[in-house]
Parts: C-alpha cells; sequence; structure tokens
C-alpha cells in the first residue's frame, strides 16, 4: 500500500495487492488490481498469468485460457504460468491440449507442480479414449509419480507428500483402492501431524466414493485457508461433489458461485 501511495503507476506493486487481495478471498479487489497493473504495463506476464489464474475459479475458462496463452507468449520459461495454463486446460476438460502442453514445456526439468498436473491429465484423459489406450496413460502418469518421487528424495528432509498424494489418487482413480490404501495412510498421517493442509487429499476421497470425508477435508481446509480450495468449483476430480449441500455451502462460503 505504501509503494501504490508513493508510486502510484508502480504496475508491481498493483499485481503484487493483487495478489495479496486474492489470498484475502476479496476476488472483486483482486481483478481490479491485476487490472490496473495490466493497464499500466500491457506486457506485465506475470499479472497476465495471476489474473487469469484468478478468473479460472469461477470457470471463466477461455478468458483465463486466453490470458494465460498471453503471459506464455511472453514469457514461456515462468514455471508458474506453465503449471497454471496446464491447470486451466485441466479445468477445462481439455485434457489432450493439457498433455501436449506439459509434455514439450516439462522436458527434462523438474517442475513438480507442471509434473503432478500432467500426471492428472493423463489419468483423467482415459475416460475420453479408446480402451486400449487406458493402460498406456496410466502408465504415464505413474512414470511422472515415480519421477516427483525420485525429485523429492534429493531433499535433505527427503518428504515425498507430493508424490504420495499423486499415487494415491492414481490407484484410486483405477479404481485399486488396496493399493492406494498404504500411500492414503501416508497422506493422513501427514495432515494429523499438523504438517500439511487435508485439502488435496479430498479428491483422494472422491475418487473412493468417500464423499463425506472429502467434504470434511474441504471445510478443514476452508478454515486454514488452503489455496487448493479456490479451485473447488472448476477441479474436475471434485465433480462427483457438485450438488451435495455441503459441498455447495462450501461454495457460496468463498463466493465462488
Amino acid at each position: 500500500m505504501r509503494a501504490i501511495r508513493e508510486a502510484p503507476s508502480l504496475a508491481e506493486a498493483h499485481a503484487i495487492m493483487g495478489a495479496v487481495r486474492q489470498a484475502d478471498w476479496d476476488w472483486r479487489a483482486a481483478q481490479a488490481e491485476f487490472d490496473r497493473a495490466l493497464a499500466l504495463k500491457p506486457k506485465f506476464a506475470k499479472a497476465m498469468g495471476w489474473r487469469a489464474g484468478l478468473v479460472l475459479q469461477f470457470g471463466r475458462f477461455d478468458e483465463a485460457i486466453a490470458g494465460l496463452q498471453t503471459a506464455f507468449s511472453m514469457d514461456p520459461y515462468d514455471r508458474g504460468v506453465t503449471s497454471t495454463y496446464g491447470l486451466a486446460l485441466i479445468c477445462a476438460m481439455r485434457f489432450q491440449e493439457a498433455i501436449d502442453l506439459l509434455e514439450r514445456q516439462i522436458g527434462n526439468r523438474d517442475m513438480l507442480s507442471a509434473r503432478n498436473n500432467l500426471a492428472i491429465a493423463y489419468a483423467l484423459q482415459v475416460k475420453h479414449a479408446p480402451p486400449e489406450f487406458s493402460n498406456g496413460l496410466y502408465a504415464k502418469a505413474f512414470a511422472q509419480a515415480s519421477t516427483i518421487e525420485s525429485i523429492e528424495r534429493r531433499a535433505p528432509d527427503a518428504r515425498l507428500e507430493l508424490s504420495d498424494r499423486l499415487y494415491a489418487l492414481l490407484y484410486s482413480l483405477r479404481g485399486e483402492n488396496r493399493q492406494a490404501a498404504q500411500y492414503v495412510e501416508k497422506i493422513e498421517r501427514v495432515v494429523n501431524s499438523r504438517r500439511s493442509s487435508p485439502g488435496a487429499n479430498a479428491s483422494v476421497y472422491v475418487a473412493q466414493r468417500r464423499y463425506e470425508e472429502a467434504e470434511t477435508a474441504l471445510e478443514r481446509a476452508t478454515m486454514l485457508r488452503d489455496r487448493f480450495v479456490l479451485y473447488l468449483r472448476v477441479n474436475p476430480l471434485l465433480d462427483r461433489l457438485h450438488g451435495r449441500p455441503r459441498f455447495e455451502a462450501l461454495l457460496k462460503t468463498l463466493q465462488l458461485k
């Protein structure tokens, strides 16, 4: 706020304020700040990408994807834009486009978030591909989980939270709940120890048709202001919750409808 007072034309300050307002769940103020930043600096890739992430929350897919395409063309090396671009395509049910984009951009780079999104895109594309391709798609998804695990193991503390959650999700989506069990136990242990929010675990519960547990996890995540809940309305992994009173109440609380 001080930066904006002293330099009202500083686009970077308005963009950061937009991110702060988004974190405060003040969507209208966030968009106003992003719009102001872009009015001051039209070729501001970071602000363009952040604004696209905001409008994605409300299912404004064409607008979000167009913004991310522009941001990506301005700065194709921004890993955050790449990951969000893939997420937007997944939320819009354009799974093959997400796969094509993420495969092309990830290459041999670590990019944990983008790899996670790529694995999810492979798994969700199974429903839209001929049956003979399902095993191959799942194999590619599990390969991404394995790569993420190997990257996580390089860290000194070797916490495998992202890969464990992804393994749990992929096995659950495949209907192999028994194989998922060991990973579900791990991710629940992490949540219970308060080292992680329960938000992302809800996707696993939905895949296993444990809807009440999923709703409880999302309610807890909302109380913790987990960023995962920002995309409740558009996350295809949560589609089965739409129309359920507790889930609809969450959408209303977050003012996402």
